[in-house]
């Protein structure tokens, strides 16, 4: 018998699965705040890899939908809903604006330098 060792975060369902293909998953839930938000930040880092390595746009959306969900999660961590954080963005849209215009700063000259 095979044994894989994962030691990371996974969705609440993905036991299920595991189950549904005739495998044992070995699962322990995380009560201690502080060792959920360690987790939570190294699935960011593995969901962010991801997307960065997607190369279809299906992929891409799918990768970006986990990253989110990560993200949320952490977030709940410090009481923070999606819907602060849609308001947070859109303020900060607002008063800086997006990537729109695809502006790449280059440097910044002192104005007394001509």
């Amino acid at each position: 018998m095979s044994q894989i060792t994962y030691r990371k975060l996974v969705r609440d369902k993905v036991p299920e699965y595991i189950l549904q293909d005739g495998k044992k998953a070995v699962t322990k839930r995380l009560d201690d705040d502080e060792l959920y938000e360690d987790a939570l930040r190294e699935k960011l880092t593995e969901e962010m890899d991801e997307v960065l390595i997607a190369s279809e746009a299906d992929e891409l959306q799918a990768e970006l939908a986990d990253l989110f969900e990560v993200a949320y999660a952490y977030a709940r961590c410090y009481r923070i809903s999606p819907e602060d954080i849609e308001t947070t963005r859109l303020a900060k849209l607002n008063e800086r604006g997006g990537f729109e215009q695809r502006l790449f700063l280059e440097k910044v000259d002192d104005a007394g330098d001509k």
